[in-house]
């Protein structure tokens, strides 16, 4: 007993100072359960709630419950307490109690809203802060902006996000400074598509009075990062999560949608290690798995694309706005990578069955009906959906639309019909004239057409926008040839070689210009380099053979 006497001594507010700030449980280390002080329990309770011990303020609002069991404001402590806890329905038999002392307690009708919002039940939480905010009696240590606050919170849940701003802002007309609303704020007005106003009330709620419970400085970053990303501000956006990360390691939609801005930025390895962090959390999320898919897919790690994506299709069912029907999209592209064509188009199929509107499974649809033979369908497929999206297309599907015009050029190409490869070519460079490759490719058609004037144009407009443009070059060599520019064609095709020099087609026709120059000694070194390359290299090996140069 005289090391209790002794240890009491000290003034009450230092030593609770101490204890609480250390987190430690007060009543199992004092030995002090049957102090029979009211006003000490109750500063206990409320200090371990500050403190973020909400166990042991429980603990501590019993003991004054026990010594004065009518009391409402301990009752309202212990509600407070219990909320922390998302101990709703015990909350709820708290506030009863202090309903049946003060039916008019605003303080006590607020944490019945927050406990009914805790619940989902939106309706009741709304009339119960509606009743707090009428009554305007007894707040106790709380103010009408708390009811305020909670009032946006089930208003941004019931999807009324002009009613949530005003009741924010009549919060913050009695709080200006409260970081909590003002995130709340930021994170309605984010989700409205006010970015600006957004990342403003964001940056605010961080320089504000930092009490954040329940929520974390986390939750501002997190939508600073997702406004910035809207605005297209994809490095800011990325470092704004990174901020939320390091507050919240543990949240697994911060990690996904840093990942998504990762693989948007193409830094794959970034997002690969992001994903596989979100998954590592929440091992059966559709959406994490979904994002290793997608990663692995881009690095043509085609087996374990399969597996993630089928996982995808086994998990949560927590998917990104495209539902499973991105994942059997996924599935599809990694069954087309390992040539498993027939496999590809089951998937795709479902994919589009899913989600008739999905724009990008229609088009490689028609790329794997290709690949399967079916010419005929892989045509009329991309012309439809070419057709169905004349111009003006709208920016979210542009690129889809201009990579099936290009898909179709190709289509045709194979089926050695030049001029509607070539109208096909001409449709995607309308809608892009920036793409070498596609110059490249209208220029291949435009020589099978014999349009050796048009086709050099267009190949030279392709190594103009890409000095590194291999077919490029290639072409622009072919071109040259045919118009018996063989100086000129010398070069292309020697330049082809600087950045290609593995590609037997190039060696090959530089043979046969070489033999036109009749540079015959290395004419016939590169038509040897061009079946040394490929054995089966035709125009090398008809010439070699007719030549007595061939085995």
């Amino acid at each position: 007993m005289k090391k209790s006497l002794k240890f009491l001594a000290l003034p009450l507010a230092c030593w609770l100072s101490q204890n609480v700030v250390m987190g430690l449980p007060i009543l199992a280390q004092s030995g002090m359960e049957a102090l029979e002080d009211f006003d000490y329990w109750q500063n206990v309770c409320r200090l371990q709630t500050q403190a973020g011990n909400p166990e042991e303020a429980l603990a501590a609002c019993e003991q004054a419950i026990g010594l004065k069991p009518k009391d409402e404001t301990i009752w309202a402590d212990y509600s407070y307490a219990l909320l922390t806890l998302d101990q709703y329905p015990e909350a709820l038999a708290a506030v009863d109690r202090i309903l049946s002392f003060n039916e008019q307690s605003s303080l006590a009708m607020t944490y019945q809203c927050m406990a009914y919002l805790g619940l989902d039940w939106a309706e009741a939480a709304l009339d119960a802060c509606n009743a707090a905010l009428q009554s305007n009696s007894f707040w106790g240590n709380q103010s009408p902006a708390l009811a305020w606050r909670t009032r946006g919170q089930i208003l941004y849940r019931m999807e009324q996000p002009g009613q949530a701003l005003i009741a924010y802002d009549r919060a913050l007309l009695l709080e200006p400074d409260d970081s909590l609303t003002l995130a709340y704020r930021c994170q309605t007005l984010v989700e409205s598509g006010n970015y600006r106003y957004g990342i403003s009330a964001c940056e605010a709620a961080l320089t504000g009075n930092q009490q954040w419970r329940p929520e974390s400085p986390a939750l501002a970053w997190a939508y600073q990062g997702k406004a910035r990303a809207q605005l297209g501000e994809t490095a800011t956006a990325i470092a704004a999560y990174d901020r939320a990360l390091a507050l919240e390691p543990e949240a697994p939609e911060y990690w996904l949608q840093q990942g998504q801005l990762l693989e948007g930025a193409e830094a794959l390895a970034a997002a690969s290690f992001t994903y596989a962090r979100a998954v590592e959390l929440v091992p059966d999320s559709s959406r994490g798995l979904m994002g290793q898919c997608s990663i692995f897919n881009q690095q043509e790690q085609y087996e374990q694309a399969q597996v993630a994506c089928e996982q995808a299709i086994a998990g949560n069912g927590d998917w990104w706005p495209l539902g499973a029907a991105q994942a059997w999209h996924g599935l599809a592209h990694a069954r087309a990578g390992l040539s498993n064509y027939e496999l590809a188009l089951g998937a795709i199929d479902r994919a589009v069955g899913m989600r008739p509107d999905y724009l990008q499974a229609q088009s490689d649809r028609s790329v794997i009906l290709w690949y399967l033979g079916n010419y005929g369908t892989a045509v009329a497929s991309a012309q439809a959906i070419v057709e169905a999206h004349p111009a003006p297309i709208h920016e979210d599907i542009f690129p889809i639309i201009v990579n099936t015009w290009r898909n179709l050029g190709r289509f045709h190409r194979s089926q050695a019909n030049s001029t509607l490869a070539i109208e096909a070519y001409q449709a995607a460079i309308s809608l892009d004239s920036h793409h070498a490759e596609t110059w490249s490719n209208l220029s291949a058609a435009l020589w099978a057409d014999g349009k050796y004037e048009e086709a050099l144009t267009a190949a030279q407009q392709a190594t103009q926008l890409d000095e590194n443009a291999v077919e490029g070059w290639q072409n622009q060599g072919a071109a040259q040839a045919m118009l018996w520019a063989y100086p000129e064609a010398l070069i292309s095709y020697q330049r082809a070689l600087e950045l290609d020099d593995q590609n037997a087609d190039i060696w090959a026709r530089l043979g046969v210009l070489q033999l036109r120059l009749d540079d015959l000694e290395n004419a016939i070194e590169s038509l040897e380099m061009a079946i040394k390359l490929n054995p089966d290299q035709p125009l090398a090996r008809r010439i070699l053979e007719q030549r007595g140069e061939g085995e």
